[in-house]
């Protein structure tokens, strides 16, 4: 085995670990900060939004995209958390090409027709802004094998038979337009600031290079010129 061959390994194990330790303590409850990078890919998934479209994680790719993960039946930090993901939206330019995903931690009792009412409430843009729910077991793969956010069991709330307590993992995550993670933001006004210039950031990194593939002449249109 040659030098450059056990130097990668390394290099390889050493990525893994730490990728492995993030999604520990952040399942574990422990990430309470911001963290940006690369962690991993979002798993491949299908569900059903608030106006009952299927929605893949390849129709997401393309454009950079931010999930949080709330439910209706939540008393608590679900609906400041929805206010606060509303607020983002206006915080970027109108020309911003990105979308926002709200997943469901709660699917059995938010079903599409709850979802939309939902999001009637928080005046959600169905074009830009997907509810989603669907069969348990792909939330709790797509939410927390591969988000790795929390999901509690559910509770019933002690002073209202109609909420439900569950809980769930309440940042923020940024996905750029190939499905990968990018980072986790706390919902405070200073981290929601970095996620907006951040997604701004990728949206317009993705303007520009399109734009230079339309600038760029094709081997067609060369032979034309010459």
């Amino acid at each position: 085995m040659t030098m450059r061959r056990i130097r990668f390994l390394l290099w390889a194990a050493v990525a893994v670990a730490a990728l492995a330790a993030f999604a520990a303590s952040r399942m574990q409850g422990d990430g309470e900060r911001t963290e940006k990078g690369r962690f991993g890919q979002v798993p491949a998934f299908s569900l059903v939004d608030q106006q009952g479209r299927t929605v893949t994680d390849r129709e997401l790719r393309g454009t950079p995209w931010v999930a949080n993960f709330i439910f209706t039946r939540c008393p608590s930090v679900c609906p400041m958390l929805t206010a606060k993901f509303k607020a983002l939206q206006g915080k970027l330019d109108p020309s911003d090409d990105v979308s926002f995903v709200s997943f469901t931690v709660d699917p059995e009792h938010d079903t599409p027709e709850v979802l939309a009412a939902y999001a009637d409430k928080f005046g959600a843009d169905p074009a830009r802004w997907r509810f989603l729910t669907g069969p348990m077991a792909t939330i709790e793969k797509t939410v927390v094998k591969g988000f790795k956010m929390h999901i509690g069991d559910p509770e019933p709330h002690k002073e209202d038979p109609s909420l439900i307590d569950i809980m769930h993992g309440e940042h923020f995550v940024l996905v750029d337009r190939e499905g990968v993670i990018r980072g986790y933001y706390r919902a405070e006004p200073a981290e929601l600031k970095e996620l907006a210039e951040d997604l701004h950031r990728l949206a317009s990194e993705g303007t520009a290079t399109a734009r230079s593939r339309a600038a760029r002449p094709t081997a067609a249109t060369a032979q034309l010129v010459q």
